[in-house]
């Protein structure tokens, strides 16, 4: 928008041989869509739709992005609305597994090291709660999900303990800053993920949590393709995982920071994170790697849609504010001339 203004001083300063009279017509144009460009941004923002919570199907909706959470489990179905509809990208957090790192490189590998216990998530019930809440303006849609998962060890045969996990998902209707961190608001899912007290099988121990990405593409259950890497937010380290299924126009991204939180005894501390990644073409998982622990720890990840898009997508995304400012436009100038 702010472009549309740069081009039409530039005619200004092009017409030097203007009359004053109309010289003082087009300054008060220039003006005009200088004060109204922003006010109609703005009235944009504002009266764009809240994310909205759908809790009979147990799906988050915005204007750029659905997350269906499949049968009110931690399993991410994402798409973008209006988009290519048979395209759905697919993030299940699968289990926990405690392990001792036998090669001692720091990362899970399940051929070699040994599983020690394991929770699984996807076979409890989930407590789900949904709040809205606004803060100056912006709204955040707050969906929990909570549980006591069982701990089984292995070679104990039906020997239980167990295991509270959190997974607390935040979505913004405008872009918000998180502890430093930039959130994109309407497409990006913030989640805190929350394993308080784990009851440890080993004193040398680690945990995995198990990430499996899949979707369905063409109508076809699948896997994309994925790609890691590593990057830098001001003075955090980043790792994303970005997925990219066939034909689907667009990808979406797992992105995580490199530390996590550790509460106990009133107190807090930041510990590392480790991955370790498994993509292959008929699987892909990521397995994020925290060190043994007391109290509390708090990692907080999230998913991200986006799409590569060209000039014509562009325009097309900002024609109906486009149309505004021109016919804004044209009212002024008709409005200058009948006062001649």
């Amino acid at each position: 928008m702010n472009k549309l203004c740069i081009k039409y001083i530039s005619v200004l300063r092009i017409n030097r041989n203007l009359p004053v009279i109309h010289m003082r017509r087009y300054m008060g144009v220039t003006l005009a869509l200088l004060l109204i460009i922003p006010s109609i941004v703005q009235l944009a923002t504002t009266y764009s739709k809240p994310p909205k919570w759908h809790g009979k199907t147990g799906m988050i909706e915005t204007d750029e992005m659905v997350v269906l959470f499949k049968d009110n489990k931690p399993w991410y179905h994402i798409w973008i609305p209006g988009g290519n509809t048979t395209a759905v990208y697919i993030v299940k957090f699968n289990r926990i597994v405690e392990f001792v790192d036998i090669d001692g490189n720091g990362v899970f590998n399940g051929t070699i090291d040994r599983v020690v216990a394991q929770a699984l998530l996807y076979d409890v019930e989930w407590n789900v709660y949904a709040e809205t809440i606004n803060s100056s303006g912006i709204i955040e849609l707050r969906i929990t999900f909570n549980a006591s998962v069982p701990v089984t060890r292995v070679g104990e045969g039906m020997s239980q303990n167990y295991v509270n996990v959190t997974f607390v998902n935040h979505i913004y209707s405008s872009d918000v800053e998180v502890e430093g961190i930039p959130i994109e608001g309407e497409r990006e899912l913030k989640i805190d993920i929350i394993i308080e007290n784990w009851p440890w099988a080993d004193s040398e121990s680690k945990l995995a949590l198990e990430i499996i990405f899949a979707g369905m593409f063409r109508g076809r259950q699948g896997v994309p393709q994925c790609e890691c890497e590593r990057y830098q937010v001001r003075s955090r380290y980043m790792s994303r995982v970005r997925l990219m299924g066939e034909d689907a126009g667009y990808y979406a991204e797992f992105r995580y920071q490199t530390e996590a939180k550790i509460r106990h005894n009133q107190q807090e501390n930041m510990t590392d994170v480790g991955s370790a990644n498994m993509f292959a073409r008929n699987t892909a998982v990521t397995w994020l790697i925290y060190p043994h622990f007391n109290g509390t720890l708090i990692h907080d990840p999230s998913i991200y849609v986006g799409s590569e898009k060209n000039i014509l997508s562009v325009l097309i995304d900002y024609t109906p504010l486009l149309v505004v400012v021109a016919v804004t436009a044209t009212l002024i100038i008709i409005a200058l001339k009948r006062r001649k």
